[in-house]
């Protein structure tokens, strides 16, 4: 079957289509310099969203695309080309991406109604609600908020996965599977690191850099691991 007899090569693929789109979805994503948790600068963040109205819907259908889609697919397909070497690290990997993945099309969800209810601050909602609304303004408070504390779970639970991914490349015995450099690993294993401890940015503004290593960890190892995997002999079938 094409999971059995083309796994290395169908991995590659899916790891490489799936850092690129993440790439486009924070490039296009919910990007305002206004601190949504601050009450004094959500009507600033709301104004933002709408002033990159178009940018962001790309980058939400990009995401949609990614979290449905692909980042299914690049669970299962992880698990069955790492259970060989290591089940249970494959298994942890396995049901961690798939949170994130779940978590992430509830953010993209909540970011749809927020798209919307920006424009209505900004040009007037229904029933002839003025633009500036108080009522728009707190409406469109909740759902950012609670779009970056859903995003923010998602990074956990995304951190979680390829923390026991590199574990498994890392430590595990080589045999059954893949068994890319042992190097690899550990690029997965900081950048999951980082984005499990991200959640310091509670206290301190200057955890931020914590998402910029995670996220270059996290890219590097996917990158890294798709090119080789597409440059590697298929994996020989594996049973259940």
């Amino acid at each position: 079957m094409l999971w059995t007899t083309r796994l290395n090569r169908l991995t590659g693929i899916v790891l490489l289509l799936t850092a690129i789109a993440t790439v486009l979805v924070i490039v296009f994503g919910m990007n305002s310099d206004a601190d949504p948790f601050k009450k004094t600068e959500i009507d600033d963040f709301l104004r933002d969203i709408d002033d990159n109205r178009k940018a962001m819907v790309f980058g939400l259908a990009v995401d949609v695309v990614i979290h449905s889609g692909l980042g299914l697919a690049l669970a299962g397909l992880l698990y069955l080309l790492f259970r060989g070497r290591d089940r249970l690290l494959a298994l942890f990997g396995f049901g961690f991406l798939l949170a994130a993945f779940i978590a992430s099309i509830a953010s993209g969800a909540i970011n749809a109604a927020l798209i919307l209810v920006a424009h209505d601050f900004v040009k007037g909602g229904p029933g002839g609600m003025a633009a500036g609304d108080p009522a728009i303004l707190e409406v469109g408070r909740a759902l950012a908020v609670s779009s970056i504390l859903v995003d923010q779970s998602s990074l956990t639970a995304f951190g979680l996965a390829v923390l026991s991914f590199g574990a498994l490349i890392t430590w595990a015995p080589l045999g059954a599977g893949a068994n890319p450099p042992r190097w690899l690993g550990w690029f997965a294993m900081l950048g999951g690191l980082a984005f499990v401890l991200s959640w310091l940015i509670a206290i301190t503004d200057a955890a931020f850099v914590l998402f910029i290593i995670g996220g270059l960890a996290s890219l590097i190892w996917m990158v890294v691991l798709g090119v080789w995997l597409l440059r590697t002999p298929d994996a020989a079938p594996q049973t259940a």
